[in-house]
């Protein structure tokens, strides 16, 4: 089986799990990254034997032998990346969330209708093997047991910066929490 051709962007620490994770497996070669701190770049590069780095993302896109690309670019910007990925003919993973507002969302929606593209959310909590178990345990008809919720303290978070995460401390348990049964 061949291995899918796979370009990174953005490298912060979503993008380099992605790049840590599909750089180990059989099926998959990142081939590309690109992220706007060309030390970053040249950091994965190195460490994961990637063969090629940008600093704008657009000229990866260029690529004829990219096939999907991740977009790991903070919360509110990923609309952009994530429709001139589509848009070059490439299939997308977005780490979650989708876009910060509906109307970029539908936009990526019609795109994908269009070009024939596929779009796929890295909602990656859902597998973590505790909530599989806890799926399947729902699924056979077993209580769970009470749910607790767990305070997070991210205080130099991103996650906590309104304007990059869009909805400030609300952010985390927004996107992660509820996804983690369905």
């Amino acid at each position: 089986m061949d291995r899918i051709r796979i370009g990174i962007i953005g490298l912060g620490t979503m993008g380099g799990e992605h790049a840590k994770v599909y750089s180990a497996h059989p099926l998959a070669e990142v081939i590309a990254v690109s992220d706007y701190c060309p030390e970053q770049g040249e950091k994965m590069r190195a460490r994961y034997a990637i063969p090629h780095g940008y600093v704008d993302y657009r000229k990866m896109l260029e690529r004829s032998d990219l096939e999907a690309v991740v977009v790991a670019t903070p919360d509110n910007s990923h609309f952009a990346p994530a429709r001139d990925v589509l848009e070059s003919g490439k299939h997308a993973l977005i780490e979650k969330p989708l876009t910060t507002s509906v109307t970029e969302a539908d936009e990526l929606v019609r795109i994908c209708r269009h070009t024939g593209k596929k779009v796929q959310v890295s909602f990656n909590n859902r597998w973590l093997f505790s909530c599989h178990q806890t799926r399947v345990t729902i699924a056979k008809g077993t209580s769970v047991g009470p749910w607790r919720d767990t305070p997070v303290r991210m205080s130099r978070s991103w996650y906590r910066q309104r304007g990059l995460g869009g909805l400030g401390k609300l952010l985390l348990p927004g996107s992660c929490r509820p996804t983690t049964l369905t």
